[in-house]
């Protein structure tokens, strides 16, 4: 049976060499720490820190170390226990946000599976969350109506009255 490479904790069966989920979230952690312990790598990567977790996945800042570019690596946070429609719906956001080309979505630069972990390795865009502009009032829909409706998408597109 396979063991977690940094706890010793048993994987569930069919499952390869590598971090368990703890130790995954464990490993950003201490890479945000002020002097971490050690390096830690991941396909590729070496990770700098957590810096987003979410229901899904966790998101790290990481070095795509044979190219020295700063990324955003996001891991589905329990790659062991997901069921293959949660890594199935993981693939189609590679794969639909990679179709896209737009200063305003995040590039795609590589998505992978490494020791039964899927991973997304994207642009590392600094600065604010959109959740603190949308808190400051600095991003928000029009309310009321004076919003964009359908309505009135029609009307500036063609000058008609829809």
């Amino acid at each position: 049976m396979a063991k977690c490479q940094t706890c010793g904790t048993e994987l569930p069966d069919g499952t390869t060499s590598g971090p368990c989920p703890k130790c995954l979230i464990g490993l950003g952690v201490a890479a945000g720490e002020a002097k971490p312990r050690r390096t830690r790598h991941f396909a590729g990567y070496e990770l700098v820190r957590q810096i987003g977790c979410g229901g899904m996945g966790v998101v790290y800042e990481a070095l795509e170390t044979d190219l020295g570019r700063p990324v955003a690596l996001k891991l589905i946070l329990d790659s062991q226990a997901c069921s293959p429609v949660a890594r199935r719906r993981f693939l189609l956001e590679a794969k639909s946000a990679a179709r896209l080309d737009h200063p305003n979505i995040v590039p795609i630069y590589h998505f992978g599976e490494h020791e039964d972990q899927p991973f997304i390795a994207m642009k590392l865009v600094r600065g604010e969350t959109l959740r603190t502009k949308l808190n400051r009032g600095e991003v928000g829909l029009p309310r009321g109506n004076s919003g964009a409706t359908k309505s009135t998408c029609r009307r500036d597109r063609d000058g008609s009255h829809a």
